[in-house]
């Protein structure tokens, strides 16, 4: 790597090996990282549970509902909160229906800044700012013992009312850094009127982090993914 020369010629050369290293060495430092996926590619899964659920209507997994081969996500799988009897629709015009869809406890001690990314399709009522047909997205560092809400389709925002194609949202977790937390999903038709309405999609749900070499595992018994793997 060295060519002969001035002792000065030399002394430049080490100072640019150096940098080398020392770029290379942030760059590892900062690889992004993948600590949780789930693409739903061909089944509900055993990442995710549904509970909750009233009014004769679940969480589950679709290939074929409506928006199942749209563009904006993985698809066509993906899933949806449905009626247990009435496939690709929330509800029954008899029962106010409403469930969550929880992840599992997520490690995110040990990351830089994190974010919750996923892919959403909802179609109701709701033709602006509206009550009914809810869609929420929260956070829990107890367990599932409690969630704070971080966006939603009403009050807290971040989410259209309806939506009509599939839409990708992030959220920054740097509040939770240092913590273990879970992501709910949740639906609520408040009422049970004009529900014969495909309801919410969830689909791409990842978390990903800036963080450094020596990473746990984000979920017991799996490791981290780096998507930077050559630094």
């Amino acid at each position: 790597f060295f060519t002969t020369g001035t002792m000065e010629n030399i002394y430049k050369q080490l100072v640019v090996v150096v940098i080398i290293i020392g770029m290379t060495g942030i760059q590892h430092a900062h690889a992004q990282c993948i600590l949780f996926s789930e693409d739903f590619a061909s089944s509900f899964g055993s990442q995710f549970t549904s509970t909750g659920n009233t009014g004769g209507s679940a969480w589950g997994f679709t290939n074929s509902c409506s928006a199942s081969n749209l563009s904006g996500h993985s698809g066509p799988g993906s899933v949806i909160f449905q009626g247990t009897t009435v496939p690709c629709q929330f509800g029954n015009s008899t029962s106010t229906v409403s469930g969550n869809l929880n992840s599992p406890i997520i490690n995110i001690s040990s990351a830089g800044t994190s974010t919750l990314n996923f892919n959403y399709y909802l179609l109701n009522e709701c033709t602006g700012t509206c009550a009914n047909d809810k869609l929420s997205v929260g956070i829990s560092t107890n367990g599932g013992g409690a969630y704070t809400t971080i966006m939603d389709s009403y009050l807290t925002g971040g989410l259209a009312p309806t939506s009509g194609a599939w839409v990708a949202k992030s959220y920054n977790l740097s509040a939770y850094a240092g913590q273990n937390i879970m992501v709910r999903f949740s639906f609520n038709s408040v009422n049970c009127t004009a529900n014969a309405f495909d309801g919410v999609y969830i689909d791409d749900v990842t978390i990903t982090a800036t963080a450094g070499p020596a990473m746990p595992s984000a979920i017991a018994g799996s490791a981290w993914v780096c998507m930077n793997t050559s630094a």
